[in-house]
């Protein structure tokens, strides 16, 4: 046999062989098929950083339990916090092939985005064509095929998903935190900054500082352990010429730590490449709340790095009710902050970013609602509290900041708190703040005017109470 008579014997059994594949294919998958040519796998998917990814081995081994039994898994937490890096790192432990796409802000966006990894030309198709025809190609693909979801808008979509995919597995990553909105079949796995010394490993992932060094560790707390601000102090610690020490004073210098200026900046060399600054990247969440839900939040950027106990929330927002209700409900599902029992916790570079961007009025609003609660604590006759001082303290540091401290409302804002801090035996902390005050009032009101004198003998008493009697005795003897 001649060789143009092979070739046409070749070209006639496929001929014959493609049709009975096809016809098969067609059984196996209601009539479609989809060819692997035509697929683009893990496109736009972050790299691995292998050895380099510390601190979340548990989370790893959960996703892959939930998966090893069937389920679908969502991966839910603030800004910053890895989310994405998880799922890269766990798509390249488990050599599973699959799609990696941006969530969009509806189920047919979301779906739609799909279309170009599955070999599907967008150009001259309406989002309804090219519906129908990723339909078809999700529903012909393999089992065990995975599609990660990256920065899923609004968890509800999940719903009308699940509908569409056929045996394919969804890993999801969102902001969106209601776990109670996820429908059976789906695992929620909560992501939150690292613990410390994983957040140092980070940190000095370069091999060219001592890890055990406390400065790293209070860099890190600086900013919160949130795992994308610790990756841009690494870049810049990477330098031949920068010092830790160095780079912890400018950060403890900056007048707010999401001012800092390394962070104002996308920072060449950040393990998943980030198109905006920390600031804006924080900002988002905030910024998709209504202005109602905003400006109540904007009261609790003024606290301290601690979880803040409910009575002091509700009182610094102005809400109660079913109106308190929905502002959580409405800024857990945005990882602006979370609820655990009857504290309220935000992270502390959330807490800076609503303190940067609310309005000037706001902090002075704050302050007499924070009056308030300290005078309906006095005059109830109960302890006070002691885990809300810290957040007057914070308070107090902000207002003495960005307040003239002759305004009235900080002269009665610190008077409370002294007197709070006398009923619970603070009287070094109280006499402090009456010192401060009398300076102030002295020159607003006179020596001899009622508030003065009350401060004074305030003062004296508060002294006397810490045993410190000469100075007591000294703060009554004017001239």
């Amino acid at each position: 046999m001649g060789i143009a008579e092979l070739i046409i014997a070749i070209l006639d059994l496929v001929g014959k062989v493609v049709p009975l594949v096809s016809k098969w294919l067609g059984r196996k998958t209601n009539g479609y098929s989809v060819w692997k040519s035509e697929l683009t796998y893990w496109a736009a998917r972050p790299r691995s950083i292998g050895r380099r990814f510390v601190g979340r081995d548990a989370e790893l081994k959960a996703t892959t339990d939930a998966f090893r039994h069937g389920n679908h898994v969502a991966l839910t937490g603030g800004p910053g916090t890895g989310k994405s890096q998880l799922a890269a790192e766990f798509v390249q432990k488990s050599k599973r092939k699959g799609f990696w796409v941006s969530g969009g802000e509806t189920p047919i966006q979301t779906i739609i985005a799909l279309a170009p990894h599955l070999g599907i030309e967008r150009e001259g198709r309406n989002d309804a064509e090219l519906l129908f025809q990723v339909r078809r190609r999700l529903q012909a693909l393999p089992n065990k095929t995975l599609w990660v979801i990256d920065n899923l808008a609004d968890l509800d979509q999940l719903n009308g998903l699940l509908n569409e995919i056929g045996k394919v597995t969804l890993l999801v990553t969102s902001q969106d935190s209601r776990e109670g909105v996820l429908p059976a079949g789906i695992v929620f796995q909560p992501i939150g900054v690292l613990d410390p010394e994983a957040t140092v490993r980070i940190l000095c992932r370069n091999d060219r500082h001592d890890s055990r060094q406390p400065v790293f560790r209070d860099l890190v707390n600086e900013v919160g352990c949130l795992p994308r601000a610790v990756e841009a102090l690494a870049v810049q610690l990477s330098s031949p010429n920068e010092n830790p020490a160095r780079l912890l004073e400018e950060l403890r210098e900056s007048p707010n730590p999401l001012q800092f200026d390394r962070f104002q900046m996308q920072t060449a060399g950040l393990q998943i490449p980030q198109t905006e600054s920390l600031f804006n990247a924080l900002r988002r969440p905030v910024d998709a709340l209504e202005p109602d839900t905003r400006a109540a939040l904007a009261h609790l950027g003024y606290t301290a790095d601690l979880p803040i106990p409910m009575p002091l929330a509700l009182a610094l927002t102005g809400l109660d009710g079913g109106a308190i209700v929905n502002f959580f409900d409405k800024c857990a599902r945005r990882s602006v902050l979370s609820i655990s029992g009857n504290e309220i916790t935000l992270h502390s570079l959330t807490k800076a970013l609503i303190a940067a961007i609310s309005p000037a009025r706001t902090l002075r609003i704050t302050l007499e609602r924070a009056t308030r609660r300290l005078a309906e604590i006095d005059e109830s006759g109960y302890p006070p509290p002691p885990d809300e001082f810290p957040h007057y303290e914070q308070l107090s540091r902000w207002a003495y900041t960005h307040i003239d401290q002759e305004d009235l409302a900080l002269i009665s804002f610190s008077n409370n708190l002294a007197i709070n801090y006398s009923k619970i035996g603070h009287y070094d902390d109280s006499a402090r703040i009456y010192a401060a005050n009398l300076e102030v009032e002295e020159r607003v009101f006179g020596p001899e005017h009622p508030n003065t004198l009350n401060s004074l003998n305030n003062l004296a008493s508060n002294l006397s109470q810490a045993g410190r009697f000469l100075e007591a005795a000294n703060s009554t003897d004017k001239p």
